[in-house]
């Protein structure tokens, strides 16, 4: 999709539009029946309520409707519809799809931005998301009632104006500086928007391991940054972005699959080999299998014996391991990417070396 602003009209089919603008009417009224918190415990309420933002009289509301937050890289297409609360951003995202090939989304609100209106967004750009998708749910909107999106250039200079209308998708790149006008005294209700952050969908290999991540519950898992999902597919990616083997790519996007000597948690026991060697092959499986059985990152930092043809490599229970010298350099790939996205790769001289200059 590029940079470029894309304004959609009756963008999703009449039957459709008409049951996703009674589902936004009646979260707008639950919303308007909820018990608010007093001013000065108003900050503290905000940021434990699974992601509503409550503020004063006349100001939005917003409701994300997929667990996870901005870092989040996976497809939530499977979450949406999981409730029944929401199956209609589910039914909404199938038909969107028809208009945006090649994208996945990757978040998901629900929101009344309020007669206020938002104001300036500064154009920061969080986390993966390349593109929102934005649908006006209100039934009716006037145009004299207000609500405009304005795009700004870099000098703050208006470059474009959308006007809120019913059934309207208005696609930007994220972080596009805009500003959110105001609703007039004469606007009957808050205006309703759906709203998906997306992403080009990526490489074969990538969908497959963020599918077969999520399946198996690392979207559930809070991690240094964002969740064990997001940490596995960013050391993939970093592996992937500098050449490397193709199953120490995977593997690393794998490494605490079966938990690790630094964590515990596991997604899968080694009983259950099987299952990732069917979805992802027995090369990247067998990385991962290793990897949970290393007293690593020492084992990899610092190998009992180390010669051209194998290594030796201590276990986490004490006995040690010959591998070939192949598997020891993709194990070193893996625990580089996993290091360097935990900033503590330095604490490994010999692995910091190692990732210098490119194995």
């Amino acid at each position: 999709m590029g940079d470029e602003i894309l304004v959609i009209d009756d963008a999703l089919p009449a039957d459709l539009f008409a049951r996703l603008t009674d589902w936004a009417a009646c979260a707008a009224r639950a919303e308007a029946t909820r018990v608010r918190p007093r001013r000065w415990t108003r900050r503290v309420a905000n940021s434990v309520r699974d992601g509503l933002r409550l503020a004063g009289a006349g100001a939005g509301w917003r409701t994300r409707l997929a667990p996870v937050d901005a870092h989040n890289l996976a497809d939530i297409s499977f979450l949406l519809g999981r409730a029944e609360a929401t199956q209609p951003a589910r039914e909404a995202w199938a038909a969107l799809s028809e208009h945006l090939a090649g994208s996945v989304p990757i978040g998901c609100e629900l929101a009344g931005p309020g007669r206020r209106g938002e104001g300036a967004a500064p154009g920061v750009r969080e986390g993966p998301a390349e593109h929102e998708v934005t649908v006006c749910l209100d039934a009716r909107w006037a145009p004299d009632w207000g609500g405009e999106t304005v795009f700004l250039d870099a000098a703050g200079e208006a470059v474009r104006t959308v006007a809120a209308k019913p059934n309207r998708v208005v696609v930007c790149p994220v972080g596009a500086p805009r500003a959110i006008r105001s609703l007039s005294r004469s606007a009957p209700a808050q205006r309703r928007t759906l709203s998906f952050r997306t992403r080009a969908r990526r490489g074969e290999d990538f969908e497959a391991l963020s599918g077969f991540l999520s399946d198996h519950g690392a979207l559930e898992c809070d991690h240094y940054v964002g969740t064990l999902h997001d940490h596995l597919m960013r050391t993939y990616v970093t592996l992937a972005d500098r050449g490397a083997p193709r199953d120490a790519c995977l593997g690393a996007g794998l490494h605490s699959v079966y938990g690790t000597s630094l964590l515990d948690h596991r997604l899968l026991e080694h009983s259950e080999r099987a299952v990732l060697r069917d979805r992802l092959g027995e090369g990247p499986e067998t990385l991962a299998y290793l990897f949970s059985l290393l007293d690593r990152p020492r084992a990899l930092d610092e190998p009992l014996a180390l010669d051209e043809a194998a290594a030796r490599v201590e276990l986490r229970d004490g006995e040690s391991l010959g591998i070939p010298r192949r598997v020891f350099e993709d194990l070193r790939w893996m625990e580089c990417a996993n290091l360097a996205d935990q900033d503590t790769l330095k604490d490994y001289p010999s692995l910091e070396a190692f990732w210098a200059t490119g194995g």
